[in-house]
């Protein structure tokens, strides 16, 4: 990945540009499914925070992604107070905060993972 495209993608805050300067490979296509299933779930804002894919709802931070050479993880700031019925979250000790972790070889459920932001977006409201 280069690094002055992730970096322009930071600068100017576009999440779609970040997707792009992934090049081809497995983590352009996964990270393509999830701001599709992101933006189907609700209006999230999308921003570059940390040099990484940032959402959130009326103010309210709901996630951000992170992607390393053979993984990607989605942190739902509040993931412990979301349902997770088809056990997409990694186990952790962080009081708040859950990660579904995406692989070249995770069968990924995406409609769970849409349910999932459904959820993280009503959180917002509450």
């Amino acid at each position: 990945m280069p690094s002055d495209t992730v970096h322009t993608a930071a600068v100017t805050g576009d999440v779609d540009s970040f997707v792009t300067g992934l090049g081809e490979g497995w983590q352009r296509a996964a990270c393509g499914q999830l701001l599709e299933d992101i933006r189907a779930a609700a209006p999230f804002g999308e921003h570059m925070k940390w040099r990484h894919p940032y959402f959130e709802l009326d103010g309210a931070a709901v996630l951000k992604w992170f992607c390393a050479k053979e993984w990607i993880n989605v942190y739902f700031f509040r993931g412990r107070d979301l349902p997770d019925p088809c056990r997409l979250f990694q186990p952790s000790e962080n009081s708040k905060m859950l990660t579904v972790k995406v692989t070249q070889t995770t069968d990924f459920d995406r409609a769970a993972f849409r349910d999932l932001l459904r959820e993280a977006a009503a959180l917002t409201h509450v």
